[in-house]
């Protein structure tokens, strides 16, 4: 734990009641507020721009793909697939479209590698892959426990009422493993990191998609796990790897408890102490 916590000067206090008068909170908001007050309160909050960087422009790109991808079979009456050379010629189109968020080079490479990559990927589920599914399915003011959640996934498939929600990532699987992971029991909060004292990033994503599907009185769909789908192959093994995280109900109460604090405190304007850490902007 760094010695000194940084602590900010806030806008004025109604000005933030009027910014968070309906707010909800999603899972990115609630990993951010964990990782960094401070942070949070001017990326999400202050909202200061930053320009998006490669890797977010090419997840994004790769994102729309295979929504495409799942759209056009689902537009289809769920009979097949478009052709490889479809997708490539969308995520060709996907590319163009956030050009701006990269430096030439970097466009080139970007581009090239998942010219590289989405066809093996292809090639790799296209006989696997479930027609039973909605995508880039959106939820919002699901309330849990009195507060308002939000969030989008990118996949659910169905096994009857059964869902899998699935999740793409991009970057390399073997550093996700410590995403994946629980929060440490009775972790030390002095000397523990983040990711010891709340979750990993994933472990709480998948979570967060629980709630939000448990609490949607809409639906009677029961989550059985979250899947993470990491649409690069593994750096070593050259594999494509998918992740499940099964949920266990200690789980769910942890989730809850995360989601009362953060909303709570985000409500009460408890954005002044910085996590102090050297690779924070903000501290």
């Amino acid at each position: 734990q760094p010695a000194e916590e940084p602590e900010i000067q806030l806008v004025d206090k109604q000005y933030l009641d009027d910014l968070l008068k309906n707010y909800s909170l999603s899972v990115t908001h609630l990993s951010n507020y964990l990782r960094c007050p401070v942070a949070f309160y001017f990326n999400n909050i202050i909202r200061v721009p930053t320009p998006q960087n490669e890797y977010m422009a090419f997840g994004s790109a790769v994102h729309f793909t295979l929504e495409a991808l799942f759209r056009k079979m689902l537009n289809d009456g769920g009979k097949r697939f478009p052709t490889k050379e479809e997708m490539l010629a969308d995520y060709r189109y996907y590319m163009k479209l956030l050009q701006h968020n990269f430096i030439p080079e970097q466009y080139e490479r970007r581009l090239q590698y998942g010219l590289e990559i989405l066809p093996a990927y292809y090639d790799n589920y296209i006989n696997n892959w479930s027609k039973i599914v909605t995508v880039e399915r959106v939820f919002r003011n699901i309330i849990v426990e009195g507060v308002p959640l939000n969030g989008k996934m990118d996949k659910i498939e169905f096994d009857g009422k059964l869902a899998t929600v699935v999740d793409y990532k991009t970057g390399n699987p073997e550093n996700a493993k410590k995403k994946m992971k629980p929060p440490v029991p009775n972790a030390d909060p002095n000397i523990s990191t983040g990711e010891e004292l709340h979750g990993g990033d994933y472990w709480r994503q998948a979570l967060f998609y629980r709630l939000l599907l448990d609490y949607d009185n809409s639906k009677d769909w029961e989550m059985q796990a979250a899947e993470f789908d990491f649409v690069e192959p593994d750096k070593k093994t050259k594999e494509y790897i998918k992740q499940r995280v099964t949920i266990l109900s200690t789980d769910i109460e942890a989730i809850k408890g995360q989601v009362k604090y953060a909303y709570t405190n985000i409500k009460n304007h408890n954005f002044s102490k910085g996590c102090g850490n050297d690779d924070c902007e903000w501290c």
